[in-house]
């Protein structure tokens, strides 16, 4: 997370608990840590009944093990850059230029396809939503 919001979630933890730890060791516990996880992890903790002052023990046996990925064994990839992304760039309207961003196709992209696999698919539930019956094609009226 950024340094302004462990900054934030620190302060946050201090005033729920005065009693806790420091918001400086708040701080500096949460820094290399996801925001979102330790969002959560707060809110856990303070939906649970507690006698006492919150822990940074008991906030990291709540936040979990640190989620740190396997380290791919993968070849590299001089096209992404071993991001398993590529970015397009396309001529638009108005001499304006385009980016399109897909997964590659080396084992790093692989790793990103269920990604993009997935924001296809809310676009198409979306579109369905929006636009019922846009894959059924138009009748023809006899003249």
């Amino acid at each position: 997370m950024t340094p302004r919001e462990a900054e934030d979630l620190a302060t946050l933890f201090k005033q729920t608990w005065p009693r806790g730890p420091e918001t400086a060791e708040w701080e500096s516990a949460l820094l290399p840590l996801d925001h979102g996880r330790a969002g959560t992890a707060y809110a856990r903790m303070k939906a649970s009944p507690r006698s006492g002052p919150a822990t940074l023990d008991q906030f990291h046996a709540t936040y979990g093990p640190a989620a740190r990925p396997a380290t791919p064994n993968h070849a590299p990839c001089k096209e992404c850059e071993n991001t398993g992304w590529l970015y397009i760039e396309e001529p638009g309207p108005n001499d304006r230029v385009t980016t399109a961003v897909t997964a590659c196709h080396c084992g790093w992209g692989d790793d990103r396809r269920h990604i993009t696999d997935q924001i296809n698919a809310h676009n198409t539930r979306e579109l369905d939503h929006l636009f019922p019956g846009r894959h059924t094609p138009p009748s023809r009226r006899p003249q």
